[in-house]
């Protein structure tokens, strides 16, 4: 028994050592010509809710991983892989700050602020 709670707590040592993921919990994106979408980063999934005309439309995908790097300023950035048939699709997004994020795809840039108190 005392063994048991002894690799509990080791375990929660090391999670809580690793680096945090600044993606999980919901964003949400400010809106464009009425549109808007809701991510909620989970440890194994993402689950996307968009917004158009009144009508909400959510799908759920799994997350192979994520991957977190510093750019050259320091700013960090996360990418998201999620399998899609036999590719993986990797969408990155650069942290502005830990209640805000950014995804841009050259000509399209979004912007997603935290929702609640995560």
């Amino acid at each position: 028994m005392k063994k048991t709670i002894m690799y509990g707590v080791l375990a929660l040592v090391l999670a809580s050592c690793g680096e945090s993921n600044p993606l999980l919990g919901k964003w949400k994106s400010e809106a464009v010509l009425g549109a808007s979408r809701t991510l909620e980063f989970k440890q194994d999934s993402v689950v996307t809710t968009s917004t158009a005309f009144g009508v909400d439309e959510s799908r759920e995908e799994k997350v192979s991983g994520y991957q977190i790097e510093k750019e050259g300023n320091g700013q960090e950035k996360v990418g998201v892989s999620v399998k899609k048939g036999d590719e993986t699709e990797t969408v990155w997004y650069k942290v502005l700050n830990p209640n805000t994020l950014q995804f841009d795809a050259g000509l399209v840039s979004v912007t997603y602020h935290r929702l609640g108190n995560q």
